[in-house]
């Protein structure tokens, strides 16, 4: 079986998409190819998008699967459709792949007229939803022919364990005997980060710091969120309980993960901008580090509540505050152990590659 990988989204841009991108097209077994944009910078669709289409033009007849990352690049299954009608289209569909449309400005109106013209069924034959929530987002929005295969986690060749030093050479020794919260994530509104920043660590012991990873997006439009942070952490005087890492090597990021004492995912209801999975959550737990996080959209099902994770009121900073100082002062080892057996359990890509294949085989049956 023949299958062609297009993305446009995979490393060493970082994020969740990114993330799904490359386990699924290094891990998949057999005959493929893949063709991957790996620049951050959207504006590189442009030529991208190009290339593909005479990349399909020449090679049509030997696809018998093309999988596209995201309903972004739709319209290629559109075009190997008229090349030829027997090869399948598969499509991972995210969160913002439907919801981007709702938002306000030209941007929202140009990808909205564009999904009218060609997220039509007769350019794909499967549409894969990260979570149940993209999933009722998708239908709820007419699109049909949906399976559910959540985003994996892996952790072969990561680093081996380390300790509270390595954690100290990333944000100084001033920190030491600190206790560490930590957030990872693209500096969006969404994400919760300015709302934590203001309504819960005001209330949280004197001696817990929160390290925030991540910048803003690539989208100019939205870039001020990080200017807004800036802007909370000085009028709450906080400068020396909040540090701003930035973007951070995926070894710095190991350490964090491992060193950490909880990962907050702090999200907030955006119009027009879901969480399709969370995907941090589940890299966070399945080294062993608690996560506490908002009970809202796709994160529900990254975090099942008591086994890998705690799941609160989303905007409910008292809820918030009680929960992290409760395990802050508790034993966390056998919380740890629990988060990590049930995470790789659950969101192995050992265990999640075989769905695909599943997938892929019975499309190729129609």
């Amino acid at each position: 079986m023949k299958i062609l990988f297009i993305t446009r989204k995979y490393p060493p841009s970082k994020g969740g998409m990114e993330t799904l991108s490359y386990n699924l097209t290094t891990k998949y077994p057999g005959e493929k190819k893949i063709i991957p944009m790996k620049e951050k910078n959207q504006m590189h669709l442009v030529w991208f998008l190009p290339y593909c289409f005479f990349y399909l033009l020449f090679n049509s007849k030997k696809i018998e699967i093309l999988h596209l990352s995201d309903m972004v690049l739709v319209i290629l299954g559109g075009w190997i459709k008229k090349l030829n009608n027997r090869t399948k289209v598969a499509i991972n569909i995210h969160g913002l792949d439907v919801n981007f449309s709702e938002r306000k400005g030209l941007l929202a109106k140009i990808y909205k007229s564009y999904l009218k013209l060609f997220a039509k069924e007769k350019n794909y034959d499967l549409l894969i939803c990260n979570s149940h929530n993209t999933e009722k987002i998708a239908k709820e929005n007419g699109f049909s022919k949906t399976t559910i295969i959540p985003i994996g986690v892996n952790l072969k060749n990561k680093m081996n364990s380390c300790g509270k030093e390595e954690l100290y050479k990333i944000i100084g020794d001033q920190y030491k005997d600190k206790k560490c919260l930590l957030t990872v994530g693209r500096l969006v509104k969404r994400k919760g980060v300015n709302w934590f920043i203001d309504q819960v660590m005001p209330l949280i012991r004197e001696d817990a710091i929160y390290l925030v990873v991540g910048e803003p997006d690539w989208l100019k439009n939205v870039a001020s969120e990080l200017d807004l942070i800036r802007e909370t952490i000085r009028q709450n005087k906080l400068e020396k309980r909040v540090i701003l890492l930035g973007k951070v090597s995926d070894e710095k990021l190991e350490i964090l993960y491992q060193t950490a004492d909880l990962c907050i995912m702090p999200n907030i209801p955006v119009i027009g901008d879901s969480e399709g999975f969370g995907i941090v959550a589940i890299e966070a737990a399945a080294r062993g580090l608690p996560v506490v996080a908002s009970k809202l959209e796709g994160i529900t099902e990254a975090v099942q509540d008591g086994k890998n994770g705690f799941l609160l009121p989303p905007g409910d900073a008292v809820a918030f505050k009680e929960k992290i100082e409760l395990l802050l002062k508790e034993n966390r080892e056998l919380i740890r152990k629990q988060a990590k057996e049930f995470t790789l359990e659950n969101f192995s890509w050992d265990n999640l590659i075989p769905k695909y294949q599943i997938a892929f085989k019975n499309l190729c049956r129609e």
